[in-house]
């Protein structure tokens, strides 16, 4: 199987796992609690959270959960980048539970539970809970004019709604790119409850190529406090900065604008060096770190320096994008975690910035591994 057959076939499974049953649910609309919802993964949650000016924020949080009831083996929450929301990867598609575990994952800027849509039905098939996060003011989840767009107020809100979901056992947290600073600092909040971290496309201890030169970043946020007339001009700009040269779609430069606010709010070895340190010091945590040797906006040695800085880390690497090349790092890290191995990285020599889409099968059955190991 090629590479494009590959992504042909992740594109069918997701189609015939969630797009028939979202048809199914339209359908029985009328009959629902929540008529305005086509989606039966996709769920509400008033959350209330603090932001870094003390601020008490209340939001209906909008999330995906596949197996609501939990799992025996585990949950994975996933926490997207920056752009990213809930098709990178809040989306529950077992709201019943699973036997295995649980994933809650977290986006980047920007991004959504979609970022994760080629993980997901991979996951659900294998019986593992899935919860994708939608954070405010990336679409889905409302925003609020008071959000700050750090980490104080990103990591508050997945905590509280950690807080509010039923049914979590066996927890795995999952991050892309700026989700990924997101998704250690709650595992480490929560880690009494741990069961893993992955951290796919991970912003390290030190700025990345897609930051430098800082100064930019700041006199693009130095001209949004000017006003109005500001606005009008930088919101068509920054849209078509994010969909035409960095490549990533959103819908306006309001969106656009928050993503810079988020990627500069980025703390580095500030707020990852506490969490690696609170998740080393508990033996029965694995971690998982999935990079690529051709991502434009991070540097292997930055995912590499981050992988080094989790206990008992042991590196792999993938070659190309053969099918062959992947089963052979998957069986490998299956191997590693089946012989207590804590931390397994894998450098994907030839891929790029979405792991989470290229290397959806080996994710999976990586996260597997580490919920049976």
């Amino acid at each position: 199987m090629t590479s494009l057959s590959r992504r042909v076939f992740s594109t069918r499974l997701f189609r015939h796992h969630f797009i028939a049953p979202m048809k199914l649910h339209s359908q029985k609309a009328s009959c629902s609690t929540s008529p305005s919802t086509a989606d039966d993964f996709l769920r509400r949650q008033r959350v209330q959270f603090t932001t870094s000016e003390g601020d008490t924020i209340d939001v209906e949080a909008v999330f995906q959960d596949t197996l609501p009831s939990g799992s025996q083996l585990g949950t994975v929450l996933a926490i997207h980048g920056a752009p990213g929301s809930h098709k990178d990867y809040k989306y529950d598609t077992l709201p019943s539970g699973s036997r295995l575990g649980t994933v809650l994952a977290i986006h980047g800027a920007p991004g959504s539970h979609k970022d994760y849509k080629y993980v997901t039905p991979l996951l659900h098939k294998k019986g593992i809970r899935f919860i994708g996060v939608n954070m405010p003011g990336f679409g889905l989840t409302p925003g609020d004019p008071r959000l700050k767009c750090n980490n104080v107020e990103r990591n508050n809100f997945v905590h509280e709604l950690i807080a509010k979901i039923e049914n979590l056992n066996g927890l795995v947290l999952m991050g892309h790119s700026r989700g990924s600073e997101n998704a250690a600092n709650v595992a480490a909040r929560n880690v009494s409850m741990l069961s893993g971290l992955v951290l796919v496309n991970p912003t390290g201890l030190e700025y990345h190529r897609a930051m430098r030169p800082l100064w930019v970043l700041n006199f693009v946020l130095w001209l949004y406090t000017l006003g109005p007339v500001a606005h009008k001009v930088m919101h068509p700009l920054m849209k078509f900065f994010y969909n035409n040269v960095l490549g990533l779609r959103l819908d306006s430069g309001e969106r656009a604008m928050m993503c810079v606010k988020t990627m500069h709010s980025l703390e580095y070895e500030k707020a990852m060096r506490p969490s690696i340190n609170a998740i080393n010091e508990k033996n029965d945590v694995r971690v998982l770190v999935a990079y690529a040797g051709k991502d434009p906006l991070i540097e292997t040695k930055i995912s590499r320096d981050l992988a080094d800085s989790f206990r008992g880390h042991k590196e792999l690497m993938c070659e190309d994008k053969s099918d062959s090349a992947e089963e052979e790092v998957t069986k490998e890290t299956r191997n590693l975690f089946s012989n207590g191995a804590r931390t397994v990285s894998v450098n994907f020599k030839k891929d790029g910035h979405f792991l989470q889409r290229d290397r959806a099968r080996f994710i999976a059955d990586s996260i597997e591994a580490m919920l049976r190991s």
